[in-house]
């Protein structure tokens, strides 16, 4: 049985949410690109200041802004940046131990740098391990949905849409459900 482990979506659009993204789930691909380009280092010396500001627990949409500018440097070589990364990230990847002993699927690194270069939100990313399988970094939530992790365990019946919690809407659908097939007898 396949078992998936969702990473936490990045809220941040355009080139800064690719580079959070990099960093956040392919951290040894990050790191690279901080050696390789400098305008990535001068983005990543930006953001560990803003880290280092706000401190724990803030959300990033609330210092996007920043990061924005932080990464408009980054937009002049980021069709650079990406070829790097579709180029490089397998070897980078199977080189690692541990976790980063796995596969990133082309299509998702393409997709992630589409995201970017259109100024959309990068995709929610997971890990997928299989029993006897290598693990690997795929798309389980395309950009602009719901968290993946908003669906898991209890959170799901805590939740909201549209400001009415999810339980009450559960219930009125089964209750529909339910006269509709009492009205049929």
């Amino acid at each position: 049985m396949n078992t998936i482990k969702p990473n936490p979506k990045v809220n941040v659009p355009g080139v800064a949410g690719y580079l959070l993204w990099l960093r956040q789930d392919l951290p040894p691909v990050y790191a690279r690109l901080v050696q390789k380009f400098p305008e990535v280092a001068a983005f990543d010396s930006q953001l560990r200041a803003i880290l280092k500001a706000n401190g724990l627990g803030f959300d990033w949409s609330s210092i996007g802004g920043a990061l924005s500018s932080a990464a408009s440097g980054v937009g002049s070589v980021l069709s650079s940046v990406g070829s790097y990364v579709a180029q490089n990230t397998p070897a980078i990847l199977t080189t690692g131990a541990g976790l980063y002993g796995m596969i990133a699927k082309q299509q998702m690194l393409d997709s992630q740098l589409s995201a970017a270069q259109r100024g959309g939100y990068p995709a929610q990313t997971g890990i997928v391990q299989s029993p006897g399988n290598q693990p690997y970094l795929t798309t389980i939530a395309p950009a602009g949905y719901g968290s993946l992790t908003s669906y898991a365990g209890s959170s799901f019946l805590t939740s909201s849409i549209a400001g009415i919690p999810t339980w009450i809407l559960l219930v009125a659908v089964a209750g529909g459900g339910l006269l509709l097939l009492r009205g049929r007898r």
